[in-house]
């Protein structure tokens, strides 16, 4: 018990670390944050955005008509 609670803390110190790392702590002229925020806002990684979220509605069609039929063979 001691071993996840000590565990569980040091797995919330390096988050805390990270987090602090990421938003505080200048890579040149930004942050790592805003650099991720600027690469994101990209035509590029919008384009990217768009052909994730057309291929997870294709799945999702897929498994839903996939249920459908288990549905209705039973």
């Amino acid at each position: 018990m001691i071993r996840k609670v000590v565990s569980g803390i040091f797995s919330l110190f390096v988050l805390c670390v990270l987090s602090y790392l990421a938003f505080f702590v200048p890579l040149g002229e930004r942050t790592l944050a805003e650099h991720v925020e600027r690469i994101g806002a990209t035509p590029e990684a919008e384009d990217l955005g768009e052909d994730a979220q057309r291929a997870s509605e294709r799945i999702e069609e897929t498994v839903r008509d996939r249920l459908e039929e288990e549905i209705a063979d039973q």
